[in-house]
């Protein structure tokens, strides 16, 4: 996935408008040291509830290139297809979650697509698409909340099974191997506190186990643990609201099991704090100020890993009639393995709804 930084961390899914359909466009471009990295995205996804069930649609037209020492390496084309249902029960307290992933989207690269493929998935650039095809894979689970005391407590209880796929376009003359992404279960927990001064509190914490990585039906690679905190605290402010939030994933040590000695990764870290304020210039505009700053440590995605970006801009909501226009804009600066970081993100969405 793309990783999210969540603004709320909602238990279960609440209601929602009986139609609806989004369209966004971003562009992030980057600069780390003497490289550049572009990536642009512009995902689409539908929503439809019927009768109480929620049906999701979700897919994406993206296009990556990276270039190092006067050498380019690029992918284009659709991201995978994500189909989800999520069925009411107990009264609407709980949802049964079925999924589904139609791979759409290229798992196969070619020898000059392997380093950007590479690049995207640096969990300190939270990019938007970090994979453009994973093959097949149905997740199923469950997602309750119950009203405690003053709080709302839930948690969410999923797994994950992927299908082989080639990760790689074989050569002339040379088969191709046969990837088996490792099964995952994922717990999420989950807490709201609403008060009547307006101050509202939300956390959770979700914890993910991985089965190993196969290769040609034999062990490539151990994922280890991930464990990821959040929280956010969401108050009024002036003539709006405001929010500030904290999140961080961690990342146990893994295997790279090419030979009889596996070959060790150590952990990493993401940690993720920041404020964003919505405020009102007219019944229709809104503007939402925002400032977040990361820090990455251990060895993952491009070099080492370790470093940190600073984003600071602004997102504007514009309401015309059933549709919702959202543009926005953030200044990136930072260090990526003792590289400078400097980049722009441009976002524009529209959202329609009865």
């Amino acid at each position: 996935m793309a990783l999210a930084v969540f603004l709320t961390v909602p238990v279960v899914a609440g209601p929602a408008a009986a139609q609806t359909a989004v369209a966004e466009a971003s562009m992030h471009a980057l600069s780390i040291g003497d490289a550049t990295l572009t990536e642009l995205v512009l995902p689409v996804g539908v929503t439809w509830r019927v009768a109480g069930v929620r049906l999701d649609a979700n897919t994406a037209f993206a296009s990556a290139r990276y270039e190092r020492d006067g050498v380019a390496s690029s992918i284009s084309g659709l991201t995978d297809l994500t189909l989800r249902v999520m069925i009411p029960m107990m009264e609407d307290r709980g949802r049964i979650i079925v999924a589904g992933n139609v791979p759409t989207g290229t798992a196969a690269l070619s020898a000059d697509q392997i380093p950007v493929a590479g690049v995207i998935t640096t969990d300190l650039l939270t990019l938007p698409v970090r994979s453009f095809g994973t093959g097949a894979g149905v997740t199923t689970g469950f997602a309750v909340a119950q009203p405690l005391g003053g709080w709302v407590v839930g948690g969410v209880l999923v797994y994950r099974v992927g299908s082989a796929f080639e990760p790689v376009v074989g050569t002339a003359g040379t088969q191709a191997a046969e990837f088996r992404p490792g099964s995952e279960l994922r717990l999420r927990l989950g807490v709201e506190r609403p008060s009547l001064s307006g101050v509202t509190v939300r956390g959770a914490i979700s914890w993910s186990r991985f089965a190993d990585d196969e290769a040609d039906d034999q062990p490539l690679f151990s994922r280890g643990d991930r464990l990821m905190a959040q929280v956010v605290t969401e108050f009024p402010f002036l003539r709006g609201a405001a929010s500030v939030y904290a999140w961080n994933l961690y990342r146990s040590g893994s295997e790279l099991m090419l030979d009889a000695t596996p070959q060790p990764t150590p952990s990493s870290n993401l940690l993720g704090a920041g404020a964003a304020v919505s405020h009102p210039l007219t019944p229709e505009l809104t503007i939402r100020p925002r400032a977040e700053l990361l820090v990455q440590t251990g060895e993952v995605g491009f070099g080492a890993g370790d470093g940190w970006i600073t984003r600071l801009g602004s997102a504007a909501t514009y309401l015309l009639g059933p549709v919702r226009l959202e543009p926005a804009a953030l200044l990136q600066l930072g260090t990526l393995e003792g590289q400078a970081v400097f980049g722009l993100v441009l976002r524009g969405g529209v959202l329609w709804q009865r």
